[in-house]
């Protein structure tokens, strides 16, 4: 019966927009190292795109020469899966399970407020126990 609102950070997402460099990407994860993700939206604040710390493993290390030459759109999962603030957080599981990953964007009236991760939600049973 928990709504996915409940487990957002009140630290607002990182989002930055599709041609923010990589380099630039990394230097605000690393600056926020409690966040796994950060968000890629449009000129309305629309998502289009999602690029977690996975990403920059598999996609940038070791790989990409000039990660200050390179935008976030080339290594981003285009069109991510997301939640309304109101849906269950069952609901996360279930993306999170089905999908194999750690991060769910939550939107309000389709703008980006937060994302529920596997640690908000792991850190949720541990203090109902």
């Amino acid at each position: 019966t928990e709504k996915v609102s409940n487990f957002i950070s009140k630290i607002p997402p990182i989002i930055v927009s599709p041609e923010t460099s990589v380099q630039e990407v990394i230097e605000k994860m690393q600056a926020l190292p409690m966040k796994g993700c950060v968000l890629i939206c449009d000129q309305e604040k629309k998502l289009v795109g999602i690029a977690s710390i996975r990403d920059i493993l598999l996609k940038v290390a070791g790989i990409m020469k000039d990660p200050s030459k390179s935008p976030v759109k080339s290594i981003m999962t285009p069109n991510p899966e997301w939640l309304d603030k109101e849906a269950p957080l069952a609901f996360a599981l279930h993306k999170m399970f089905i999908g194999k990953f750690r991060h769910v964007p939550v939107l309000e009236g389709g703008i980006p407020i937060g994302v529920v991760s596997t640690r908000d939600i792991i850190e949720y049973f541990n203090k109902k126990k």
